[in-house]
């Protein structure tokens, strides 16, 4: 997983993500500070970067902090007197048959995922490789414009066969409450009939599918094609990505102790690579 660093969206930053790796590793008789919000992409980002200490016998300790805006989480490394903080930048990606420019944001998870692989590309941190692109799935931008940046993290992640990406029919179970106005009779009957159906009558299922969120207006178009056309799923997941982000997302707004839910949580991911069976 080395090569993620080579995407174009990181080309002003990837010297400085190795050199830091390069530090750590330099550094490894210090005890090392990781710190996050107790936020989901909080967690998923500490994951990264805890896993590969674990992996590597680093000695280090994790703690929470608070974000006033949660669409703009920040995590820290602290290595001796060398502070680092992740926080979500503008990168510019080149894209389409016509390699035309694009702007996007580059998440933390992405960047400290980066950090965390290069560090140790392999044992618990490698198994946490899906989830690189959630980090630009819980951001808001997704469900307001085109967002480059996942899809290029997307396309990336299934052209290495790290995760699969599949209509909505092709999962035997999702969290619907995102998409509450999806008929969940007919989602049922093109699940059954899914494998044996030709495009055209594929296509006409997705349409029917879709349609009743479109008229709301309630979603992104690129939100609903990730719901319902790219769905993104792991050999061994009992859920797909976008079902275990919202169900993570709403224990955790449903908790009295947000952070001992958030440590939880963290542990679960390192574990067993996934948020919610």
């Amino acid at each position: 997983m080395s090569d993620f660093l080579e995407l174009e969206i990181f080309s002003s930053i990837s010297q400085e993500l190795l050199d830091l790796s390069e530090y750590i590793k330099s550094n490894s008789n210090v005890q090392i500070e990781i710190s996050g919000p107790a936020t989901l992409s909080g967690i998923i980002g500490l994951a990264f970067i805890e896993s590969s200490l674990i992996e590597r016998g680093y000695r280090y300790y994790r703690t929470f902090h608070e974000t006033l805006d949660s669409g703009n989480d920040f995590l820290c490394i602290k290595v001796g007197e060398m502070l680092k903080k992740f926080e979500p930048m503008t990168v510019n990606l080149h894209m389409g048959h016509e390699n035309s420019e694009r702007t996007g944001v580059l998440d933390t998870v992405a960047q400290i995922g980066a950090l965390a692989l290069n560090l140790c590309p392999s044992g618990k941190t490698m198994k946490l490789e899906p989830w690189l692109i959630a980090g630009s799935w819980l951001r808001t931008t997704l469900d307001m414009v085109y967002n480059p940046i996942y899809t290029s993290i997307r396309d990336y992640l299934r052209s290495a066969g790290i995760i699969s990406v599949v209509c909505i029919p092709e999962i035997s179970n999702i969290d619907n409450i995102p998409v509450s106005e999806i008929n969940i009779e007919l989602l049922s009957e093109a699940r059954n009939k899914w494998a044996d159906l030709e495009l055209k009558s594929k296509s006409k299922f997705m349409d029917e599918l879709v349609t009743p969120l479109l008229v709301s207006g309630k979603m992104s178009v690129q939100r609903i094609e990730e719901l319902f056309w790219n769905r993104i799923i792991v050999n061994g997941w009992k859920l797909d990505l976008a079902s275990q982000c919202s169900m993570a997302n709403r224990e955790l707004s449903g908790s009295e102790n947000v952070n001992l839910s958030a440590s939880r949580m963290l542990d679960e991911l390192i574990a067993s690579g996934t948020l919610i069976h």
